[in-house]
């Protein structure tokens, strides 16, 4: 566009009275910057300006979506504020999902305890959220060092108890010159590898059921490591060594883990305070997360458990899903296998004719033409180089002779033809590149 017609430059042009410069940038807020081409485009207007111009009386969107939040949120997370009780709903629905089948509350209990723990205030009393160290206690020294000393070797100057669970170095009371010992028992809630972050200005070691986590000594500036160990299910001890030798000193801890997204350790100086009593929504969003993680955890997700004999109606939809669509069954699939009604001849075909409609058959079309006519082994006896086939290289054929073959595939599933119109066929699908090397 033409920038003479900027609203600011016909101000400038025709109204230098009311013209006002544009703004440093870094001198103004972000706000009073970019409010100031609104406030040109309103002298232009406020003056009478008649030239060309676009102005809105009236604006219709149409929405993208017909609810919000939508519903693949609401079904996640519930409709407002979640509560210990929606929890288990929310679980439950979310696993026999996942699971395929239907879920009993019992099957799902340590999942609810999981994420109502993490729900928990960890500043209120009582119990401490998933990830707060129990029995938390420090002891804080006074030296210069330039690694980690022997600490239990020294004297303390101060100690103390954090009630709420999570590291902290205020109470050290200093800004240079000072080292820190934690020590306290750290909950895992089911045996795994656990993974510890820590990020220190200057060195630090986590030690967790006496195993060495992380090693982050020396002097050095802000900045993390991480560590993996493999802990049992149950109560383990866990020590946090540091030490700051100058300024700005800073020591930030969380751990992850089977069950476990990513739950801090330590205090987090640089959030916004909360107001007391107002409740943290992002708090029950998380929790929930670590939950649903853990449920794709599951045996029961990653693996297809099948009785032997007879398969039960809610194999027979997952076989049916996972052939058709390489996914897990819709819900009308889960509803036809609680009615079982899968196995009457007509309703298995009507389920056949829809899903094949739907667009997530073109899995079905991929991965099927693929394994059948091992077109994933396309390419790995290409003609030479040179010579009269040089163009398969330089046309890139391969990709193209896979998509002919999907989509001739493809084109027979829908008109419903005879397995022998893949040996007798009339036609084909081309393109140039193809037809010139046919």
């Amino acid at each position: 566009y033409d920038r003479n017609f900027r609203a600011e430059r016909l101000v400038e042009q025709y109204y230098p009275t009311q013209f006002k410069p544009r703004p440093d940038r870094k001198s103004v807020p972000k706000e009073v910057y970019d409010a100031w081409p609104v406030e040109m485009a309103r002298v232009l207007l406020k003056m009478g300006y008649a030239g060309p111009h676009v102005r809105l009386y009236s604006l219709k969107l149409e929405p993208l979506i017909d609810q919000w939040p939508p519903r693949s949120h609401t079904a996640l997370y519930g409709i407002g504020p979640v509560g210990e009780a929606d929890v288990a709903k929310l679980l439950q629905t979310f696993a026999t999902r996942a699971w395929r089948r239907p879920v009993t509350a019992a099957e799902v209990a340590l999942y609810v305890q999981l994420v109502r723990s993490m729900m928990e205030d960890p500043k209120a009393g009582g119990n401490k959220a998933l990830g707060a160290i129990k029995e938390l206690k420090y002891r804080v020294y006074h030296g210069k060092w330039t690694k980690l000393p022997e600490f239990d070797q020294l004297k303390p100057a101060a100690t103390g108890t954090l009630a709420d669970g999570l590291i902290d170095i205020h109470p050290a009371r200093k800004p240079e010159h000072y080292g820190m010992v934690f020590e306290g028992r750290l909950e895992t809630p089911v045996a795994g590898e656990y993974e510890f972050e820590i990020a220190s200005d200057d060195g630090s070691r986590v030690l967790v059921g006496g195993q060495k986590a992380v090693e982050h000594d020396g002097l050095h500036g802000a900045s993390t490591k991480r560590g993996k160990v493999k802990l049992t299910k149950g109560t383990h001890k866990i020590r946090v060594e540091y030490f700051a030798y100058g300024q700005p000193n800073s020591l930030r801890l969380a751990w992850s883990g089977p069950g476990i997204a990513s739950a801090p350790l330590s205090v987090m100086p640089e959030a916004p305070r909360q107001l007391a009593g107002d409740p943290d929504d992002t708090r029950a969003i998380r929790a929930l997360q670590a939950g649903y993680t853990a449920l794709l955890c599951s045996p029961r997700f990653l693996y297809l458990r099948e009785n032997t004999g007879t398969l039960d109606p809610y194999a027979l939809a997952s076989r049916l899903s996972y052939f058709l669509w390489s996914s897990m069954p819709d819900a009308t699939l889960l509803r036809l296998a609680a009615e079982n009604k899968l196995r009457e001849p007509a309703v298995m075909r009507t389920q056949v004719e829809r899903m094949l409609r739907d667009p997530k058959a073109e899995a079905f079309v991929q991965n099927f033409t693929t394994t059948w006519l091992r077109l994933d082994k396309l390419g790995k006896m290409p003609p030479e180089k040179g010579g009269p086939f040089r163009f398969y290289h330089d046309r890139k054929m391969e990709p193209m002779l896979s998509k002919q073959a999907v989509a001739f595939f493809a084109d027979v599933l829908q008109r419903n033809e005879r397995i022998a119109t893949f040996i007798h066929s009339d036609h084909t699908y081309l393109n140039a590149h193809i037809a010139r090397w046919m």
